[in-house]
């Protein structure tokens, strides 16, 4: 399995982009003060023909239909992502 961080696996990236949706709020009420933002958090899943009822990796799986290469750029991206919004993964 590829060499990616914890935290990553732990939904890093879903916390990643909730900060950037911050930061770019933030940056908007700035430049539009009198602009009201709603921002709705809702479940999904990435994967609706996983087999239910038993815990599994999704890197592993992810890494099955992707390759490692692949999982090792998603997860170096994510590393830099997570960085220019203050979050080391």
């Amino acid at each position: 399995m590829s060499n990616i961080p914890t935290a990553v696996n732990n939904s890093g990236a879903c916390y990643v982009t909730h900060k950037e949706v911050q930061a770019a709020l933030a940056q908007a009420r700035v430049s539009h003060p009198n602009t009201l933002f709603s921002v709705e958090y809702r479940p999904f899943q990435l994967d609706p023909t996983l087999p239910t009822g038993k815990p599994m990796c999704w890197i592993a799986c992810y890494e099955a239909n992707l390759g490692e290469e692949k999982m090792e750029n998603i997860g170096e991206a994510l590393q830099e992502r997570g960085r220019r919004v203050g979050i080391d993964l």
